[in-house]
């Protein structure tokens, strides 16, 4: 009977070896971990799948693998944008350069419509450069983290129940957004990065949209979970409860993985130490941003930019919010009405940047 070669019992960044591995792996295809005889297990976000889905049950280590991909993608030049309903997932990602943090779901849902409506303008783009154009001249790559799918999905539905008017479409506009999202090429740069303890169809907005993740990793499944998420690959691969271990699903294979493990304190410190950028990627786009305005008299809409209300839609030419948005601030300012203190925005949070 032939010996089963099984991956490493742990991975630790700590380790010299390792964090060489990490160094040398190229920058659109961050390191998840090894498999038997030391197989690395990346995904190449610009040849293979531009989104992954992270599935596992309560202690699976669901956000720690986010963690260690996110760490990665910053260091070579991404900005990424968590979205952390449970606001405490990540907390080695405030104050780092280039991460914006949205807490609470009125800030999930205007970066979700801001992210959509980039997502456009570089489709655009990409159009008009044509096929044989540098994929970093759409723009910096942006990543996705968005976190426990499940609640956040439900969150975002009632927040718009609440706040939409009689005129409005009765889905939220930013759960549309994420669904386009999904649905662009990996030409945009753009890359979610999901988690959820139960991916099911109606956690994500029906099956196509799970057909978009072509990576996916699963850890303390159950056999439904693995029917599921990976239904071609059959008999499905006992569970185990060992710490770190998976299995990533890549192109139809699954790879029983020990996953790379990061601390808080080395996922921050490895995000902040960026590589050099290529001149394409310097400088945030210039019109991209999720801010919100600042000062005093100022208050938050409702809605936020690029929301369903009334004279600001929700468009289908990403400059036209632009010119919308900027009408009403300049209107805004004319006539400035005090409000007394107010949360900002995501983006203009002192932890965003």
């Amino acid at each position: 009977m032939r010996k089963a070669h099984r991956p490493l019992e742990r991975l630790l960044f700590r380790d010299p070896q390792v964090r060489d591995l990490v160094e040398r792996m190229p920058e659109p295809a961050p390191l998840i971990g090894l498999g038997s005889l030391g197989k690395r297990i990346s995904v190449d976000l610009d040849a293979e799948s531009p989104h992954v889905l992270v599935s596992a049950g309560a202690g699976g280590g669901k956000s720690v693998i986010l963690r260690t991909i996110a760490a990665q993608l910053i260091r070579n030049g991404a900005r990424a944008f968590v979205l952390d309903y449970k606001r405490i997932s990540h907390p080695w990602a405030r104050g780092v350069p280039g991460v914006t943090y949205c807490r609470d779901i009125a800030e999930i849902h205007d970066a979700l419509i801001e992210l959509g409506m980039e997502g456009r303008r570089r489709t655009y783009l990409a159009e008009q450069l044509g096929e044989d154009a540098d994929p970093a001249a759409v723009g910096r790559r942006l990543a996705i983290l968005l976190e426990e799918v499940n609640a956040t999905m439900k969150q975002l539905a009632r927040y718009w129940e609440k706040t939409r008017q009689n005129r409005d479409p009765k889905i939220s506009p930013a759960i549309d957004a994420l669904a386009e999202i999904l649905f662009m090429g990996r030409q945009v740069r753009l890359h979610v990065l999901l988690v959820a303890q139960s991916a099911t169809a109606r956690a994500l907005g029906g099956p196509e949209m799970r057909e978009n993740f072509a990576t996916r990793v699963l850890a303390r499944y159950s056999q439904n979970a693995w029917r599921m998420l990976a239904p071609e690959i059959t008999p499905a691969p006992k569970s185990t409860t060992h710490v770190g271990r998976t299995q990533v699903v890549l192109g139809g294979t699954a790879h029983e993985t020990q996953v790379l493990f990061m601390t808080h304190a080395e996922a921050r410190a490895w995000a902040m130490r960026h590589r050099q950028r290529r001149p394409s990627d310097n400088g945030e786009d210039p019109t991209f941003r999720v801010r919100a305005p600042q000062g005093p008299g100022w208050s938050r809409g409702r809605h936020g930019p690029g929301s369903t209300h009334r004279n600001r839609t929700y468009p289908t030419r990403p400059s036209a919010p632009r010119r919308a948005v900027h009408r009403h601030r300049v209107q805004r300012r004319e006539t400035p009405r005090r409000t007394g203190h107010r949360r900002p925005r995501c983006g203009t949070h002192p932890d965003s940047v």
